[in-house]
């Protein structure tokens, strides 16, 4: 018993003098490794109410049918404000966070972990998702959030919150992962799926914060609570996450930018099969043969692993890399080949404009042939209105609207007279049957 004594009293001793504290558990070196990575989202929405001193609010439509009848409504604006959380995922100021956090914001306020407060710019939402991209201009680099993969993640370890519930900025909560691939229901239909389950204290304001493991590196995406619910709380996985926020830094999209490559993330089992030499990366799935990288001889299959010098371990890390670049830049993409190893120069294109059926899958989601009698659908983009009220592939379009729809370019006319977020009724052959949805037009 003395000589464990005297061991305990050495160690303790021991730490002591290395300027140890046993207080600094692998809680607190997380926290203080990633709390500059997490910020404060606040912002303001201007909603314009009308009232009438008989009927009290009401919306626009019974607004204008009773305005002949008891003369001209009032309408009183005011502000609505919501508090959440985001990360940041590159230096140079973009920050990932929940798209409910700044749904309909006319102002976003994004507070860093020194108190600065920056003006912050919608880039890209996915509301399916619940996943949006904000930008804020920063005179020096930040410090972005380290991914890790939620591939490998084990039921009952530790796992850590930040983020800023009910606006108490940078408050902790540590818990264990409770469950993997976990479905939110609301009103009988799903509304989100393959999330974590913890049971880390969640609350408003919790919403676009981290869940991190041990580690101090991301695994999740805090995204929804359960209302009433004690110890449940629930987060996006890391690698659902990443491949989200690669789409939702679509360069081609959001600049106009056309390197010409369709790209996944590498993985272990793909490298092997590959024979590369290298365990990251970003797989060439396509080289668009009239694209830029193909004229400057990359190919299918290739692995895309630094720009200019800087490693690209994943597809998000590319097109950040990519986004930040204009039509005329030229980038040295460092590229795996089998064993082989070179630097390919390409020169960013202007894209070209959309084609009729790339308007279609951006806008309705849908994948169509022209067949006899309308639009044979061939397949149904995931997420999207279309898919979730039944739609199916073998079904044929014939109709949006009030207009039919034989043709891709009759189709093409009708959705560029459509205003983003407009419902309009869709009618399907299907069998015997013709069928009608309401779909939201993107």
């Amino acid at each position: 018993m003395q000589r464990l004594l005297a061991f305990g009293l050495v160690f303790l001793s021991a730490i002591a003098f290395a300027g140890e504290s046993p207080r600094r558990t692998p809680v607190v070196a997380a926290v203080e490794r990633v709390g500059p990575s997490v910020v404060n989202i606040s912002t303001e929405q201007i909603i314009v109410q009308r009232y009438d001193p008989f009927f009290g609010p009401r919306d626009r439509l019974f607004d204008d049918m009773m305005r002949e009848f008891f003369g001209r409504s009032h309408e009183e604006t005011f502000k609505s404000t919501s508090l959440g959380s985001g990360v940041i995922i590159d230096p140079d100021g973009y920050i990932a966070t929940n798209e409910h956090v700044v749904r309909k914001a006319s102002r976003i306020i994004v507070t860093l972990f020194d108190k600065t407060r920056l003006e912050g710019t919608l880039i890209s939402a996915s509301a399916e998702d619940d996943l949006a991209v904000v930008k804020v201009q920063v005179s020096k680099p930040l410090r972005a959030i380290q991914f890790a993969t939620s591939s490998d993640l084990m039921i009952g370890e530790p796992v850590i919150a930040l983020g800023n519930p009910y606006g108490l900025e940078n408050t902790v909560t540590v818990g264990v992962l409770s469950a993997k691939n976990r479905t939110i229901t609301a009103e009988g239909r799903e509304v989100f799926k393959d999330l974590l389950q913890t049971d880390a204290a969640i609350n408003p304001g919790n919403s676009g914060g981290p869940l991190l493991n041990i580690e101090g590196k991301l695994i999740g995406i805090n995204t929804a609570i359960y209302a009433g619910a004690q110890g449940i709380g629930f987060a996006i996985p890391s690698d659902r996450a990443r491949a989200l926020l690669a789409d939702l830094l679509d360069y081609r999209q959001l600049h106009g930018v056309w390197l010409g490559i369709r790209g996944q993330d590498l993985t272990a089992e793909i490298a092997r099969g590959l024979g590369v030499p290298v365990d990251s990366g970003v797989l060439v799935v396509e080289a668009d043969k009239k694209g830029p990288a193909a004229r400057a001889g990359i190919k299918d299959h290739a692995i895309i692993v630094a720009v200019d010098g800087v490693p690209v371990h994943t597809l998000m890390e590319l097109n950040l890399a990519v986004l930040k670049r204009k039509a005329g830049d030229t980038l040295t993409l460092l590229v795996h080949e089998g064993s082989k190893q070179r630097t390919v120069a390409v020169r960013l294109a202007e894209a070209p404009a959309p084609s009729g059926k790339d308007i279609i899958a951006a806008r309705l989601g849908l994948e169509v042939q022209a067949v006899k009698g309308g639009l044979l659908i061939k397949g149904i983009r995931r997420g999207t209105d279309a898919q979730r009220v039944g739609i199916r592939p073998g079904d044929i379009l014939v109709q949006v609207g009030r207009f039919p729809t034989k043709t891709v370019d009759q189709l093409v006319a009708i959705l560029e007279r459509v205003r983003p977020g407009t419902v309009l009724p869709v009618f399907i052959a299907r069998e015997d049957e013709v069928l009608v949805a309401r779909v939201r037009i993107e």
